[in-house]
C-alpha cells in the first residue's frame, strides 16, 4: 500500500500546501458494514474539540493538516459514502465544539462523497464530515491517511512521549489515536 501513499497525485497536493517536508501523520482502515448507524459531525485531528490534543477554536484560516480517504470499495449514498458539508473547512469551529450545531442531526447542505475503488478524496482536516448509514449489502471500505507539515507537533499522538503524557494522559483526556 505504501507506493499509493506517496503517489505524486496525492503527495503533490500535500507538498503544494505544506512545502517539500510533508509527513504522514496517521493511517487506519475504516469499514462501514451494512446497517451501520450514522455518525456525528466532526473535523479530524487536530481540530476535533473532543480530544485532549486539539487546536482550540476559533481556527486560523490556514490549512494545517490534510486528510484523505483511499476508496477500496464504491462510495455512494447507498453504500454510506462519507457525508461532508462543503465549505465548512472555512468556518472557525466545528460541531465537536460548542458552535450550536447539533452534531447528530442531518445538515441541510450535506452531500455524500462519491467514488470507486482506487479513487482518493483529499480534504482539509477542518472539513465537517460524518459516517453515513450503509444501506447496501456490502461493507464500505477505505484507508484514511493524514498528511502534516513538518512543523505540526505529532508527538501528542505518540503513546509514551512526554507531550502525550502531559497533554492527554495527565489530564485524563480523550486520545485522538486510541479513543
Amino acid at each position: 500500500y505504501a507506493p499509493y501513499l506517496a503517489d505524486r497525485r496525492v503527495l503533490g497536493v500535500a507538498e503544494a500546501m505544506f512545502g517539500h517536508h510533508v509527513r504522514i501523520s496517521f493511517t487506519t482502515a475504516h469499514i462501514n458494514y451494512p446497517g451501520n448507524d450514522r455518525g456525528g459531525w466532526h473535523s479530524d485531528w487536530p481540530f476535533n474539540q473532543t480530544v485532549a490534543s486539539h487546536i482550540p477554536a476559533p481556527y486560523a484560516d490556514v490549512v494545517m493538516h490534510l486528510s484523505s480517504l483511499f476508496m477500496l470499495t464504491h462510495f455512494n449514498a447507498e453504500s454510506g459514502g462519507t457525508l461532508i458539508v462543503p465549505g465548512s473547512h472555512l468556518l472557525p469551529d466545528n460541531p465537536s465544539g460548542e458552535n450550536g450545531v447539533d452534531r447528530d442531526m442531518p445538515h441541510p447542505e450535506e452531500i455524500n462523497v462519491v467514488g470507486g475503488p482506487g479513487d482518493v478524496f483529499l480534504y482539509d482536516s477542518r472539513l465537517w464530515h460524518s459516517v453515513a448509514e450503509n444501506n447496501s449489502d456490502q461493507p464500505r471500505v477505505a484507508m484514511t491517511v493524514r498528511y502534516a507539515p513538518w512543523w505540526l507537533n505529532l508527538n501528542v499522538q505518540r503513546e509514551g512521549h512526554p507531550d502525550h503524557i502531559r497533554i492527554v494522559v495527565e489530564t485524563k483526556g480523550k486520545d485522538s489515536v486510541n479513543p
